[in-house]
């Protein structure tokens, strides 16, 4: 992704240049290639009437992940990155620490995320998982609850059946 651009050296001079197929224009020795697709140009050497071909595949887009928890840059629960296998590079702080690679993402905090794909293209993500009851936080609260509710069963059994000796 990093070419954007084709000079020829002096005694050389363009024959044709394509994009994916159909034909581009060209300046008397440069080319620009700012769109992404492949790329067939042909040139010769004035002295010589040598030619080449030059074949170039552009690609500037870089990798996306759909994040479809993540709303205006904030998650209510876990968040499934999973579709980052397809990356070449893929690099996950979680609170400003680097963590290592996960398919799905479930402790709150800050996280940002950097992806890169073979051509060299980067994207990032930043968002933050804001704190979430999953089942064992319910699981917990359950337990709390049931501990309260037996206590008081037996305080109002041991108070109605309380013996005076």
């Amino acid at each position: 992704n990093s070419v954007t651009g084709y000079i020829l050296p002096n005694g050389f001079e363009f024959t044709e240049a394509t994009l994916n197929g159909e034909p581009i224009s060209f300046e008397n020795n440069y080319i620009k290639f700012s769109e992404e697709g492949n790329y067939d140009i042909h040139y010769r050497c004035i002295k010589t009437n040598v030619s080449y071909q030059l074949l170039l595949t552009t690609d500037f887009t870089g990798p996306v992940l759909s994040l479809e928890n993540v709303k205006e840059g904030k998650a209510q629960g876990p968040v499934d990155i999973s579709e980052a296998k397809n990356a070449a590079h893929l690099t996950i702080y979680h609170n400003g620490e680097q963590i290592t690679r996960k398919d799905v993402l479930t402790e709150s905090g800050e996280y940002h995320i950097e992806l890169a794909d073979e051509a060299g293209n980067k994207t990032t993500y930043t968002f933050t998982i804001l704190i979430y009851f999953d089942g064992n936080s319910w699981l917990f609260f359950l337990l709390i609850l049931g501990s309260c509710v037996s206590i008081v069963i037996y305080l109002v059994h041991s108070r109605k059946h309380l013996r005076v000796r």
